[in-house]
């Protein structure tokens, strides 16, 4: 594949105007923050040469490629900077199947495929959503005009109706977001990231029901949203969602992507630029300098790998879980979640010291233990 990610950005970046121009100042005025990143892919692919200038062109080209175009997007695209064994299976993962819906969870895991698709032609029969601005009207709108004759977004009605059961389901107490619904001239009003994300786990789902069957879906998790787990299975950097529920992960699918993630691990930690970054945010922890913009790469491919290790956690597959962990601590020591989730493999395997060890140097170089149980 002949591809130059930095080109793109920096044509788009040079673009100025593009849809955000369409609207009057008074209506942008009254767009959220997300919502102008939705209308407007210049800035989309402003944020996209951060990436870039933060963690090497080479890794965020994997991390946008890899999703949409699997094993194709990852081996197509050759560097010096990369020093690596063949990959195992070369025909693994295999690209979306055609007209996905792919939920992007993150920044990382949401802007970069949504910038190829919208904007450089690669893969634009996928439709690009993020769980995480469900509950948002105005985002709902966009993706609704963008996606809506591929694929069935929530209406209008049904949108204000999801709204309406969780506000009740709140104030009856069958939903538990700890007193985030307000009252107040006649309207209702949910506030805090809990509750927020709550709304967006049910208009997920809605979203996930009505597709189910007639497009493939996959996700790329951020907050972790509980239903998901029913249904996934390992999908290279991803996971799938199926439209069934998946039951336990198949000993061939554990196998093959373990064996993909040690080649891909290796593969990262290869990248010069990739190592040099994550080598920086190290020390500027060491310095007490805490900049964690500078791990939004580094610790996006560790997020990747940790929801498949709470995958097979939730499927008491230890083994699976270990080894799974451990890949993602060597991308990331210093990720928080991914730190929690391997203290508590320390503790399982009665490692306390190591444990008690792996505590202390996060929080040295940077990291936060926050929540560690």
């Amino acid at each position: 594949m002949n591809f130059t990610l930095r080109n793109l950005f920096a044509a788009l970046a040079a673009a100025g105007t593009l849809l955000a121009s369409a609207e009057d100042e008074n209506d942008q005025d009254n767009w959220s923050s997300a919502s102008k990143y939705n209308r407007n892919p210049s800035l989309i692919a402003a944020l996209c040469q951060d990436f870039v200038d933060d963690a090497g062109e080479k890794a965020v080209s994997d991390f946008g490629l890899g999703i949409l175009e699997g094993a194709d997007g990852l081996f197509g695209f050759a560097s010096d900077d990369y020093s690596e064994e063949p990959p195992p299976n070369p025909m693994y993962p295999e690209p979306l199947e055609k007209d996905a819906l792919y939920f992007g969870g993150t920044d990382l895991g949401r802007y970069i495929p949504e910038t190829l698709v919208l904007n450089d032609g690669v893969r634009p029969d996928v439709s690009v959503v993020t769980q995480n601005c469900l509950a948002d009207g105005n985002y709902m709108a966009v993706i609704r005009e963008r996606y809506g004759k591929k694929c069935a977004i929530p209406s209008e009605d049904e949108h204000r109706d999801a709204f309406r059961k969780f506000v009740e389901g709140v104030q009856s107490g069958k939903i538990d977001a700890r007193d985030a619904v307000t009252i107040g001239d006649g309207k209702a009003t949910i506030t805090g990231t809990l509750a927020v994300m709550k709304l967006n786990e049910i208009l997920a789902k809605h979203v996930f029901e009505k597709n189910k069957g007639k497009h493939a879906m996959y996700v790329q998790e951020s907050y972790h949203v509980e239903w998901m787990y029913d249904y996934m299975t390992p999908h290279g950097l991803v996971t799938k969602l199926n439209a069934e529920k998946s039951g336990a992960v198949s000993k061939a699918e554990v196998r093959e992507s373990a064996e993909f993630w040690d080649w891909m691990t290796k593969r990262l930690l290869s990248n010069k630029e990739f190592a040099q970054r994550r080598a920086e945010s190290w020390r500027k922890g060491a310095d007490g300098k805490r900049e964690d913009y500078h791990r939004l790469v580094v610790r996006g491919f560790a997020k990747l790998r940790l929801t498949h290790a709470k995958l097979y956690s939730r499927a008491k597959n230890g083994a699976a879980f270990a080894e799974a962990i451990r890949q993602a601590v060597a991308i990331d020591p210093l990720d928080p979640e991914t730190g929690w989730y391997y203290s508590w493999l320390l503790k399982a395997s009665k490692l306390n010291a190591g444990r008690d060890d792996y505590r202390g140097y996060t929080e040295k170089f940077g990291g936060s233990t926050a929540g560690w149980r």
